[in-house]
């Protein structure tokens, strides 16, 4: 993944996540995990996980979301998920307390401006 110096690299993710249709790779991660997970290698300071077109997100899903947040704090880059403010995710998201941990912006416009 080829990223210019200073932009944050964008991951644009499916419009339903589910253990089941994500498909195994790896680690049993689906492939847009995948991608964020070498976005995060990538070398960029910001990666933004873009949610706005996605309508449902199972706990397996979210669980993927934190572990790819805790990887990329280890390696100092800070992961953005951009979902729309009033958006079905990002309610499950606000309900499951990970609001608190993973930076949340009402867009991909907020969440890729420095």
């Amino acid at each position: 993944m080829g990223v210019r110096a200073g932009e944050p690299a964008v991951v644009a993710l499916p419009a339903e996540i589910e253990q089941d249709s994500a498909g195994p790779a790896l680690d049993g991660a689906g492939p847009a995990y995948v991608a964020l997970r070498e976005a995060v290698a990538s070398g960029a300071a910001v990666v933004v996980a873009d949610l706005t077109s996605t309508t449902f997100c199972d706990y397996p899903g979210f669980h993927q979301l934190v572990v790819i947040h805790h990887q990329a704090a280890t390696s100092d880059v800070q992961l953005r998920l951009a979902m729309p403010a009033d958006g079905t995710v990002r309610r499950w998201l606000e309900f499951l307390a990970q609001h608190r941990l993973v930076l949340a912006y009402p867009g991909l416009k907020a969440a890729t401006t420095p």
